[in-house]
């Protein structure tokens, strides 16, 4: 696809019976926000037309963010209380576990699970390093926040140790003494037999202590050390994050905004907000832009760069690469998301031989307002801002080569409002001679979450053997699922399921063609991928889950796009 089949791609727009639920023409405004640590960046689509706009917060919290886009609004002439939809994307979570920022949760665990998240898996996180760190992620509960919980279930679900009401009582006390921001609770087996979990929430809410994340609710599958990240993760997202996007709707709502407040999650497509985890929007803008952008060129590599962060990520054949799990700062979440790679690498970096920030050294240089310090050599905020695009060039390149894609033959797009600026330098530390910049590259993120698909998520938990799923069993999952996703009229479906030879074994995902009639397609399907990734075509079987998504193709609209300017 060439970037002017994009853009006409970009302008078409929905009926009221395609859309379901409230009617919406095209006369209804519609408003992608991507909100950043310092900027505001907005879409708006009224009619055939878009325009985009970045806005300083004067404050980056929920008050900030709300009254950033009011403005906005009432500049392009369109009052909040006309949007029909209003498309949210945020890296506050994602620049905040990126930069380890943020009060960590209480940890309630099985007693013998108080380091967990210490000891992590044991692969190595270097083959050939011998004294490689792990990457586990225990700056999300620090060691003295941990409680442990005598109670105990086993991998059946049959109680071995009860709770007492007087020790669920005792945990709530102790974990009240840590005065806890937000606390995750993760219980041994917990994914099979919740009743544990249930009871401490309820006494840890009677506390009131909260707010309260249970694993089975967040993350309800085996292997409890991802548990209890995925659960951690969620918790540090609640104490950083719902207090101001709850100031964010409140604002919104006394401004007049009656419409759909839809968010983006980690695969570049959105749902309404109270359908997302809070991990799940651990991305920003950046998946929605690549997704967009994904089809103008055989191979791309994509990188935002903005005032706290480095986010790239890459397509081929049409398609952005996707990673089965992951996230940012190492944590191993589970679940098919866009591989974006952050770093903490943004206009707030600090320029260690200078001691001020790459904002201050760009507007020494008279790239950026506010003239900068006189007191700063030139010499010294050039070279500075040289090796600062050479770490970001380092970064690109690394990420390209582990994709096995050749940095020189693919299409290289900066956005953000600081990549646009050094497009060309750091282009230049990569040895290339040209790059592209998206479509408004300042506020890329927001134009293509204004196209990005919106989806719904059904996912079902099947745990036997293939030779005792009936066709009786597959079409009452299928029932199911459907109905998890029915609200989201005229969507196509994505079947896939979780696929081992046994039920001990890690799971492969297995895009499916269609909704699964029987076993033996289960089978064929599972042994096909297996035959294509790895050479081989395993004998038994063992189905895991089966897995539903429903998206809606875009609405949406673009610019054209630009070769990057040399940098003065």
């Amino acid at each position: 696809m060439k970037w002017g089949d994009f853009f006409e791609r970009m302008s078409t727009a929905k009926t009221a019976e395609e859309l379901g639920g409230r009617t919406r023409s095209r006369s209804w405004p519609i408003a992608a926000l991507d909100l950043g640590a310092s900027h505001a960046d907005l879409a708006l689509r009224q009619g055939d037309s878009v325009e985009t706009v970045k806005v300083a917060m004067r404050r980056p919290d929920g008050a900030g963010a709300a009254a950033a886009i009011v403005a906005a609004l009432r500049n392009a002439g369109t009052p909040l209380g006309n949007l029909a939809e209003l498309r949210l994307a945020q890296t506050w979570g994602l620049n905040g576990i990126v930069a380890r920022e943020g009060r960590p949760p209480t940890l309630v665990v099985t007693e013998g699970f108080a380091d967990l998240l210490v000891l992590a898996r044991q692969n190595r996180a270097d083959l050939y390093d011998p004294v490689a760190r792990s990457s586990a992620p225990v700056f999300l509960a620090a060691r003295n926040r941990v409680v442990t919980c005598s109670a105990r279930m086993d991998a059946a679900g049959r109680e071995i140790e009860p709770l007492t009401a007087e020790e669920a009582g005792s945990i709530a006390e102790a974990v009240a003494a840590c005065a806890p921001a937000a606390v995750a609770v993760c219980l041994l087996h917990a994914h099979v037999a919740a009743a544990h979990e249930v009871a401490l929430g309820a006494a840890l809410e009677r506390r009131g202590v909260g707010p309260v994340l249970l694993s089975h609710r967040v993350d309800p599958a085996p292997r409890e050390y991802e548990r209890a990240v995925a659960t951690c993760a969620e918790a540090w997202l609640a104490a950083a994050l719902d207090a101001e996007m709850a100031v964010f709707r409140d604002a919104l709502a006394e401004a007049g905004f009656r419409g759909r407040l839809l968010s983006l999650d980690r695969t570049g497509r959105v749902a309404p907000a109270e359908a997302l985890r809070r991990i799940d929007g651990l991305a920003g803008g950046a998946p929605a832009l690549v997704r967009a952008l994904a089809g103008v060129a055989r191979e791309m590599i994509c990188f935002d760069l903005g005032s706290r962060s480095l986010d790239i990520s890459a397509a081929r054949d049409g398609a952005p690469l996707l990673a089965p799990g992951g996230g940012p700062a190492g944590l191993p979440l589970r679940g098919t998301r866009v591989d974006v790679e952050a770093h903490a690498l943004g206009g707030e970096t600090v320029l260690p031989d200078l001691g001020v920030s790459v904002d201050a050294a760009l507007a020494r240089l008279e790239l950026l307002p506010g003239g900068g310090d006189p007191a700063l050599a030139e010499d010294a905020a050039k070279k500075a801002i040289d090796g600062f695009c050479a770490q970001v060039a380092e970064r690109l390149f690394a990420h390209a080569v582990a994709r096995n894609i050749d940095p020189e033959r693919a299409m290289l797009v900066a956005a953000g409002g600081l990549g646009a600026l050094l497009a060309s330098h750091i282009a230049g530390e990569l040895g290339l001679d040209r790059i592209h910049l998206a479509p408004a590259p300042d506020t890329a993120g927001a134009l293509a979450l204004l196209g990005a698909p919106e989806a719904r998520v059904a996912r079902t938990r099947v745990g036997a053997p293939l030779d005792k799923v009936t066709p009786a069993t597959l079409a009452a999952h299928v029932e199911d699922l459907r109905a998890g996703v029915a609200d989201l009229a005229g969507a196509a479906e994505i079947w896939t399921a979780e696929i081992a030879a046994f039920g001990e074994m890690h799971p492969e995902r297995v895009t499916l063609s269609a909704a699964p009639a029987s076993a033996e397609e289960l089978r064929s399907a599972w042994q096909a991928q297996m035959e294509a990734d790895y050479g081989v075509s395993p004998r038994g079987g063992h189905l895991f889950a089966l897995e539903l998504v429903a998206e809606r193709a875009p609405d949406t609209l673009a610019r054209a796009p630009a070769r990057a300017p040399p940098l003065p």
